[in-house]
């Protein structure tokens, strides 16, 4: 009977953990990696973390030509991504962007569309937004 009961207990701890990927700390880790491969020209797979939509309404070489713009001006780049808020297939993650320079951004927000397997973001341009 004990061992019974010692199963029972355990069943809810290893169904939470089979309950699949964090979310919210993948939403926090796309926002990072894209704002990083921003930073350091990465531009092709910066572009890649967009929504198809988003894709095809910004053609690769305007996105490239404003991120490059962009870069210029900022000497330079560090993200804080920081509250993340998972709500069904959309996200938004606080975002904080530094420079050497100054604080680019601050009280930004980054929107997410969850494909399913990732994250991807739907801001438009791939800018940020000042409404959460």
């Amino acid at each position: 009977m004990k061992r019974y009961l010692a199963l029972l207990a355990i069943i809810p701890v290893l169904a939470a953990a089979c309950g699949g990927p964090d979310r919210t700390a993948l939403a926090k880790s796309t926002v990072t990696a894209y704002w990083t491969d921003i930073s350091h020209g990465k531009f092709g797979p910066a572009y890649r973390m967009l929504t198809p939509g988003d894709r095809q309404a910004r053609p690769f070489s305007g996105y490239v030509s404003d991120m490059q713009g962009f870069m210029t001006q900022v000497a330079g780049l560090t993200v804080h991504a920081g509250k993340t808020t998972v709500s069904n297939d959309t996200a938004v993650v606080a975002v904080t962007l530094h420079s050497p320079l100054t604080t680019v951004a601050k009280h930004a927000y980054q929107h997410l569309y969850w494909t399913g397997s990732t994250w991807q973001i739907t801001d438009s341009d791939g800018g940020l937004s000042n409404k959460p």
